[in-house]
């Protein structure tokens, strides 16, 4: 069974991410000003509770955040920063580019079709919001067994599914996702990336919480402007929980994939 230090992993990768907030700040920079235009076109257009037209909208941003994303997962496994520094040598050169090249659209377009997949999945629940309001409204029926059982089969899946949201990080790294697999093929391999993601996430959940909290008091006699302020600010905080939730599993794929001692190559 595949398995790594949560809580050791984790805190590497808050560490690793304040050693270079300066180079990934910049390296986000972009991708988060795109994300932010296409979210705000988005809450413009009205799309908010359409998955399905959301994700094209996002798409550009998505390819845009799987770039940073495959850029920071081979700053962690490669030690590879961008822009890319050519040494001179033509023939040397031209190998770097090729394989950098392939790593970067790897596990950009990885990325682009998990986020894909995970609104499709998101898209029957959403859709439905209304409906449930007006069954909250109502007298609705007693849950009967069956629903119950459905509630852990669906648990069921999401868990044991939930280490897969993250094989864009051996493709950006070049890494064979077959050989991905064939090490986290255990079920109990998902609850080490689900404590690892909980321990990186939640303190940005937390301190989004917190910044709603100020905003709201700030922006009480213009609600529009509060509302978009927040959104941004929900954004900022999701750009940068994604990096360090990369990071971590950038350090966790390596050891099991390459051995706890294998250095990054240069």
């Amino acid at each position: 069974m595949a398995s790594f230090d949560v809580i050791e992993t984790s805190g590497k990768a808050y560490i690793k991410a304040w050693e270079e907030r300066k180079y990934l700040l910049r390296l986000a920079t972009y991708p988060l000003i795109i994300k932010i235009v296409f979210f705000i076109l988005i809450m413009y257009l009205g799309m908010e509770n359409n998955p399905i037209q959301q994700t094209l909208v996002m798409l550009p941003a998505y390819f845009a955040e799987g770039w940073m994303l495959a850029h920071v997962t081979r700053l962690i496994w490669l030690d590879q920063r961008w822009p890319m520094q050519l040494s001179g040598n033509p023939e040397s050169d031209h190998l770097m580019i090729s394989s950098r090249s392939r790593g970067i659209l790897a596990g950009m377009v990885t990325y682009v079709l998990l986020k894909m997949a995970q609104n499709a999945m998101l898209s029957p629940v959403l859709q439905s919001e209304e409906n449930f309001e007006k069954l909250a409204s109502s007298q609705a029926p007693e849950p009967d067994i069956t629903m119950y059982v459905l509630s852990l089969l669906a648990l069921f899946v999401l868990i044991w599914a939930f280490r897969f949201l993250f094989i864009y990080i051996p493709a950006a790294a070049n890494e064979s996702i077959e050989h991905f697999l064939k090490r986290f093929k255990s079920y109990v391999s998902s609850f080490y990336f689900l404590g690892a993601w909980l321990i990186c996430y939640v303190p940005f959940v937390l301190m989004t919480t917190l910044l709603m909290g100020v905003i709201k008091i700030v922006f009480a006699g213009n609600i529009d402007m509060g509302l978009y302020v927040v959104f941004i600010g929900h954004l900022c905080m999701d750009t940068a929980a994604s990096i360090v939730i990369t990071i971590c599993f950038s350090y966790a794929i390596r050891q099991i994939m390459q051995g706890p001692h294998k250095e990054p190559m240069a």
